[in-house]
């Protein structure tokens, strides 16, 4: 029976049942090659004030993938708590950070798949890496696939772990072990940096391993070969007098050769029984949330699953000036997981001016539900001829993003690009749209940090040269922006008789206008500015001394 390692003795040893090794059928584990998951392990304590950062980046890359596991491990001198704090560490946490060095590394810090990418001696590395790293473990064919599945029992508060996996590659990696862990979302306590006192809530904190530290040794790994573990543990009432709540847990289990790179990962939720927690659900802002112009035929937004049982539809008030409108929404969300949703819907709002919203959860499965609540306030789309050129630029990580013009029921219409990665492009893009109907402009972020490096932007006209929209600060997911276009398509073509040749409109970095003119005749303060040239439709970023 494997040793399991716990920071609490109430943890009960783990049951290890040792499955038909290497069977060739039966199992449920995908054989197929398919692409790697990816063990994000987020060196971070309560009294490291840039932690918040790594916290935020964390959270972006889960949100951006579906194959990205987080485990956040307090430990090390930044883990520390004073007498009246929580203690958040745990023995296996500061095993890792002595293994490698993390102290000498400065935290956050992490490790992505335990690979040392630069080849710098450690696969430990700094914040502004994980993303890197991940996008290029993402894209990488597993050695090995894995599948977890997990079952608790409320009666018993037992939690059982079943793993398989099968190799898919012809060549395999050496002294490789199979590890199992469990973390726990939605702590609440102190966080240096947070801004919110004791009321910081703490996400992935990894809480045990389920196996040893180093992992159940996988004898003999090759091609076509299958394995199968099962575990159980005993989950405590608490752990250091934190609460240990079910609903929160979380399982991940990764293959891992020479405690070092990680040949591949997954996570599951558990599935409950005897643990009867009451329908209901709360919302939150969708990866791109409305940031001023809407009247789209749908809101999005995200819902959590706040019960054991599964959410399979919902029912929302949605309040645009006063005025209501249900709306229903069907699929599935497992118990205690989010996913971000679509609702459909038909509105009345002003077509000029401000519009008030708020959207309310109403029902679950058919039952009433305590109302969870998104509000704001959005503008009535501009005004636009139906024929419109975008002029784009990119950044050099142009595979992140994606350029479309969608109409009001979110199809897509038009889709600029690609463009290729690793250089700016800039590129003057047009299309002719049905006359009197909501559009929007979308860019997308599929990572979750903007578009930077440098910053990419877009401008939209319409067929008279009149501006519809600027974006020269895309941010995290994306942006939008909307607009109508007028009731009869127009010929014009070129820039309208009032823009002389020449002239150009220069804009602060904060988006105001701060001259329109001729460009020999700017006379404006040093610094530095967004040149627009009304003739060549054209954007530079300049210093004007």
């Amino acid at each position: 029976m494997l040793t399991l390692l716990t920071t609490m003795a109430c943890l009960l040893m783990p049951e290890v049942v040792f499955g038909n090794s290497y069977s060739d059928e039966g199992y449920s584990v995908p054989t197929a090659v398919s692409t790697k998951g990816v063990l994000l392990e987020e060196f971070t304590g309560i009294n490291c004030g840039w932690c918040p950062q790594g916290h935020a980046i964390a959270a972006k890359l889960v949100k951006a993938s579906p194959n990205v596991y987080v485990v956040a491990v307090h430990a090390g001198s930044f883990s520390k708590p004073a007498p009246d704090e929580p203690d958040f560490r745990t023995d296996e946490g500061e095993e890792i950070v002595n293994e490698f060095g993390v102290e000498q590394c400065g935290y956050p810090s992490g490790m992505v798949n335990r690979h040392d990418y630069y080849n710098t001696g450690n696969p430990v590395c700094s914040r502004s890496y994980w993303k890197e790293y991940a996008k290029l473990g993402v894209s990488e064919t597993a050695p090995v696939n894995i599948l977890a599945t997990s079952t608790y029992d409320g009666a018993t508060r037992k939690l059982n772990v079943h793993v398989e996996g099968y190799y898919t590659a012809d060549s395999q990696a050496d002294n490789q072990s199979l590890c199992v862990l469990w973390t726990q979302d939605n702590i609440k306590g102190p966080q240096n940096g947070g801004l919110v006192g004791d009321d910081y809530m703490h996400q992935h904190m990894l809480r045990g391993y389920i196996t040893d530290l180093w992992g159940d040794p996988l004898d003999s790994p090759a091609k076509g070969k299958y394995f199968s573990r099962d575990y159980s543990i005993t989950l405590p009432e608490s752990i250091k007098e934190v609460e240990v709540k079910p609903g929160d847990v979380r399982v991940i289990a990764y293959v891992v050769s020479n405690k070092r790179d990680v040949q591949n990962v997954t996570g599951c939720k558990p599935v409950y029984t005897n643990y009867d927690m009451p329908l209901g659900g709360s919302l939150a802002e969708p990866k791109i949330p409305i940031n001023s112009y809407w009247g789209c035929n749908f809101f999005e937004m995200e819902l959590t699953n706040k019960s054991d049982k599964a959410i399979t539809e919902a029912t929302f008030d949605i309040n645009v000036n006063g005025k209501i409108v249900t709306a229903s929404w069907s699929g599935m969300i497992p118990s205690f997981e989010s996913k971000e949703i679509v609702v459909k819907c038909n509105y009345d709002f002003n077509e000029k001016g401000n519009n008030d919203y708020k959207i309310s959860l109403r029902s679950i499965n058919g039952q009433s539900v305590a109302e969870s609540s998104l509000e704001g306030i959005f503008t009535s789309p501009i005004s636009a001829t139906p024929q419109i050129s975008v002029n784009i630029s990119t950044n050099k990580e142009a595979d992140e993003n994606h350029f479309y013009i969608k109409d009001a029921d979110g199809n897509i219409v038009k889709e600029f690009g690609s463009y290729p990665a690793g250089e700016v492009t800039q590129a003057n893009e047009s299309v002719t749209l049905d006359p009197d109907k909501i559009y929007y402009i979308e860019v997308t972020d599929t990572w979750g940090d903007g578009m930077y490096t440098p910053m990419g932007y877009y401008t939209a006209h319409s067929s008279d040269g009149s501006l519809i929209e600027q974006k020269f600060e895309i941010d995290d997911f994306g942006t939008r922006t909307l607009f109508r276009t007028s009731k009869e398509a127009t010929a014009i073509d070129g820039v309208s008789a009032d823009v002389a040749l020449g002239d150009v409109t220069v804009y602060r970095l904060d988006g105001t206008v701060a001259y329109k003119g001729k460009r020999e005749e700017i006379n404006l303060p040093a610094g530095v500015y967004v040149v627009y040239d009304n003739a060549s439709r054209t954007v530079t970023k300049q210093m004007i001394k």
